[in-house]
């Protein structure tokens, strides 16, 4: 059909994005709760490092490029990293400073994951 079944689930995932119980039908049987995206990502842990590039950048070289990133890249994604300006805090101005550091984490991984030094098998 025109879907998979993950390992351990009961539900067909089709071509619309929602789980059924058959191949064929588009409709989702599941709980009330569900959002439409069947895989949500957490950058926790990047977050956490936000206000660290170099550290941030370190994570992306251990968890993507198993510590083989070029040091050229790795200059290249803290200076990424670092253009994206985190405000100072004002009291008032914190869902700024956490869509900065969000802004960031992304940043650090998009750039790794579409990096030629990713992309090619060493």
């Amino acid at each position: 059909g025109d879907g998979y079944r993950v390992r351990g689930q009961k539900h067909w995932i089709t071509n619309g994005g929602g789980a059924s119980d058959s191949a064929t039908n588009n409709g989702y049987t599941g709980p009330a709760s569900y959002t439409g995206r069947d895989i949500q990502l957490s950058y926790a842990s990047e977050i956490a490092l936000a206000d660290n590039p170099a550290a941030l950048v370190d994570r992306m070289n251990l968890l993507l490029f198993s510590g083989q990133m070029t040091a050229t890249l790795q200059s290249r994604l803290v200076a990424a990293v670092t253009a994206v300006a985190i405000p100072a805090a004002t009291g008032t101005n914190q869902a700024a400073i956490d869509t900065a550091k969000l802004n960031r984490a992304k940043t650090a991984i998009f750039m790794s994951l579409v990096s030629p030094d990713y992309l090619s098998q060493r």
